[in-house]
């Protein structure tokens, strides 16, 4: 276990907003090193100017669907930095429309950043951390990795993907000292509905609400992301919802997904009547 994570090296995608950004404060709080990932350099500025002034922090800009690139970063890290302990796959995109109506080049996308850049960059850095034979990985996935949503066709998948080849990856590195652990939050208040594309704006209004009304704080899921890598866990639910929704689907399976279904359909038809809230 990485109880001590002081001059540890963790990598973080997506660490420019959001939750990889209060993951990435977060460790650096633990005194890890590190690397920070995104698209954005001048995003990734403004997350390493919040790291303390002692810490060696760096930033990469990649495109974590680009499967070179992530490979060409991870050889950078580990020249910049020497031995990587923890990488912490985070990067992630949305949007929300009936599937007959998708975009299929938005969809495409979605899937290769979500899942393909929690692939691509596993298969990179996975070598490097057995090289010398310890290290944690972490999949951000989603309470939306257990039920399926309406107008949420692509991000649901790349959710539900996470998380079986995360357990195939847990199962695969069992008995080693590479330990693997599948976040799976609820309503987090974050940034990536901002960025999102909606094919309704009233819809995406009132997404942001209830994400601002009932969304716990993104450094709630950095605290437990890494109490997760010390504790070695291979799973964590976070958030109030999220736990209901498991355990209700677990017990209840048939009701948990009609019930879904039709308190979308209820919501989807208050949000027309612009009597959302």
């Amino acid at each position: 276990r990485l109880r001590n994570l002081k001059n540890k090296v963790a990598v973080v995608t997506g660490g420019s907003s959001g939750i990889g950004k209060a993951i990435a404060v977060e460790l650096a709080d633990n005194g890890c090193k590190l690397a920070v990932i995104g698209t954005s350099q001048s995003r990734i500025d403004a997350t390493l100017a919040m790291m303390p002034a002692a810490q060696e922090c760096r930033g990469y800009v990649c495109d974590v669907s680009d499967r070179a690139a992530v490979a060409s970063v991870a050889d950078a890290v580990e020249q910049d930095f020497g031995d990587i302990n923890i990488i912490v796959n985070n990067a992630g995109i949305t949007t929300s429309a009936p599937f007959a109506e998708f975009d299929m080049g938005l969809f495409d996308r979605i899937i290769h950043v979500n899942f393909f850049g929690v692939v691509n960059c596993c298969h990179a850095f996975l070598p490097k951390l057995q090289a010398h034979g310890k290290g944690h990985i972490v999949n951000m996935s989603s309470m939306l990795g257990f039920i399926g949503v309406p107008n949420q066709s692509a991000y649901v998948a790349t959710k539900f993907a996470i998380r079986g080849f995360t357990e195939s990856l847990w199962a695969e590195l069992y008995n080693t000292d590479i330990a693997v652990t599948g976040i799976y939050p609820g309503t987090i208040q974050s940034e990536i509905l901002q960025r999102a594309s909606f094919s309704d704006d009233r819809e995406k209004e009132a997404m942001m609400k209830m994400m601002d009304r009932f969304g716990i704080p993104a450094s709630d899921v950095a605290k437990k992301t890494v109490e997760a890598i010390k504790r070695r866990r291979r799973e964590v639910i976070i958030g109030k919802d999220a736990k209901a929704l498991v355990e209700f689907k677990r017990l209840f399976p048939e009701a948990c997904h009609r019930l879904t279904a039709s308190g979308a359909q209820k919501a989807k038809e208050k949000i027309y009547a612009g009597k959302w809230w």
